[in-house]
This record gives structure tokens, sequence and C-alpha cells, in this order.
């Protein structure tokens, strides 16, 4: 199982936008921290089922240093590092895991 990092940046409003580095289509927001990195496992859970039925193959993720070091990608999506958040989301891999109600999984019997 790999984990994506995720750049979480103040939108300028109350919120964030949060970027995928390692998967430039793949983005979304949240009205806080916790609702950001809520949107941000169920986006990357969605873009890679996508990739994987579209039978593309799934990038590597990048490590911190080299997103950091990648200056265009920053420059592209207006990355403030000074105010950037940064987060690890884990690529979904819990087939024995179901959701339920308030959002933790469980083991299934």
């Amino acid at each position: 199982m790999a984990d994506y990092i995720a750049v979480l940046m103040p939108d300028g409003r109350k919120g964030y936008t949060v970027l995928f580095p390692d998967l430039p289509c793949c983005a979304t927001q949240g009205v806080d921290i916790v609702t950001a990195t809520a949107a941000a496992g169920r986006t990357l859970a969605d873009h890679l089922a996508a990739m994987q039925d579209a039978q593309q193959s799934l990038p590597e993720p990048s490590t911190l240093e080299m997103i950091r070091a990648d200056s265009a990608w920053a420059a592209e999506y207006n990355v403030d590092w000074s105010r950037a958040l940064v987060t690890h989301v884990a690529e979904p891999d819990t087939p024995d895991l179901i959701p339920v109600r308030n959002s933790r999984p469980i083991a299934k019997e």
C-alpha cells in the first residue's frame, strides 16, 4: 500500500484546497482541515479506482523532498510553502474493512 502526499493550501476564504502532486488531475477542498483531509481520502480512492478502471498505471509516490524541489509544480498551482500543510493519504487497500455510519471502518465478520 502506498501513501500519496496531499498538500493543503488555505484558499483565501474559509477553507482549504487539497492537491496531490503525483496526480495532477486530482484535487478537492474542505471548509476546514478535518473536512479537507476526509475529502482527500475519498478523492484519492475515487481517482485511483478510475485510473485502475481505465487500465492506467498508478504513479510511484514522490517524497516530500522531491515535491518541494519541484518549483514548476508549486508555481503552476500557486503553492506558498510558508502556508501549506502536508499530509500523507494512504492508497486504499482495505478489502477486509467496511465503512460504518460514523465513517470509521470496522472488520468484516
